[in-house]
């Protein structure tokens, strides 16, 4: 058994996915398995847990010290460190996301450099499920929330294209729907995530 990172519920081994809230429970990592669970990053962001892992980075739950307030941090695989067209598009894509203020986009609050030299990404910590795993929970979506969730999205690419700013990885999976807060619908730029 291990507690879920965003409601605490305890979770079984082989879940997927938490039995109350829905977060990504699979993939979040266990001390020792990864390096940054349980370090500071510059910027005081102390790395609780991993929630995901996608083709550009590692994303982790984390909270900022100084705020007290959790967060994601996204952390650009070494392996890409080589490639200095990865490294120079990750922090593009950061500078980028910072500028974009839309209610529907996340919010980007930090980015830096690990002791280490990785690029990382600070963003608002995002409570919910993605688009597809909804559709695949609830089946077919009325056409009614479809036409609410693809207004919100477009208002938000809207705004980033307005900026010069072309997301590049428009899918359900980063696409987050928080039935509680208002608007529901949120983009998750570029967190290749699997939550």
């Amino acid at each position: 058994m291990r507690p879920c990172p965003q409601c605490g519920t305890a979770c079984a081994s082989d879940h997927q996915y938490c039995p109350a809230c829905g977060f990504p429970v699979g993939t979040v990592g266990q001390p020792g398995q990864d390096r940054f669970i349980g370090k500071s990053l510059p910027g005081g962001y102390h790395v609780l847990d991993l929630i995901s892992v996608g083709g550009m980075g590692r994303v982790y739950c984390a909270e900022q010290s100084v705020l007290g307030r959790t967060v994601a941090v996204k952390v650009i695989h070494p392996h890409l460190l080589s490639d200095e067209n990865s490294a120079v598009r990750f922090m593009t894509e950061a500078r980028a996301a910072s500028q974009l203020n839309h209610p529907n986009s996340v919010a980007v609050f930090d980015f830096g450099r690990t002791d280490d030299g990785q690029p990382y990404i600070v963003m608002e910590f995002l409570r919910g499920k993605d688009l597809a795993r909804v559709a695949y929970e609830e089946g077919p979506l009325s056409f009614t929330r479809i036409v609410d969730v693809l207004r919100q999205v477009l208002a938000a690419l809207g705004e980033a294209h307005d900026l010069g700013i072309v997301h590049r990885d428009m899918k359900p999976e980063n696409v987050i729907l928080d039935a509680h807060e208002r608007p529901p619908g949120r983009i998750a730029r570029g967190l290749e995530r699997a939550f």
